[in-house]
């Protein structure tokens, strides 16, 4: 009886674990098997100044506390996540195509939708995402 059930909870183990290590976080049991993607980038607003003259800069600015979020090409969302004060994100990823999307709050500033494909054997995706303040 012991052996029975030390085998049922070895290969309930095997199974979730197999589960777990296969997708990424909020994805689809149907996403295609393989190690995640540390995929990850800046969000940033750019222009910040209306003319920018030589010696006096005029940095993007990071888009903070925006939500990102990583979907399928179907349009399901797979993963979100949140920018830090500095405009970074990241997301683990499995081998597939992706759009990101960036959440902002008003017209302005508008973020593209940025397309990112991880592929197997790929460990580090870097993404980043110019968005347009909309000034002239």
């Amino acid at each position: 009886m012991r052996m029975i059930a030390r085998s049922l909870v070895v290969a309930l183990f095997s199974v979730l674990l197999a589960t777990a290590c296969g997708r990424a976080s909020g994805s689809s049991v149907s996403s295609p098997p393989g190690p995640a993607a540390h995929v990850f980038g800046w969000v940033r607003a750019e222009p910040t100044c209306p003319v920018e003259r030589k010696g006096h800069p005029c940095p993007p600015r990071p888009l903070r506390a925006v939500e990102i979020e990583a979907r399928s090409l179907g349009g399901q969302v797979v993963a979100t996540t949140q920018t830090r004060a500095d405009g970074y994100y990241s997301f683990q990823l499995l081998p597939d195509s992706y759009v990101l999307v960036v959440k902002t709050l008003g017209v302005f500033p508008r973020c593209p939708h940025v397309p990112v494909s991880v592929r197997p054997r790929m460990f580090v995706v870097r993404a980043d995402v110019s968005c347009d303040t909309g000034i002239r």
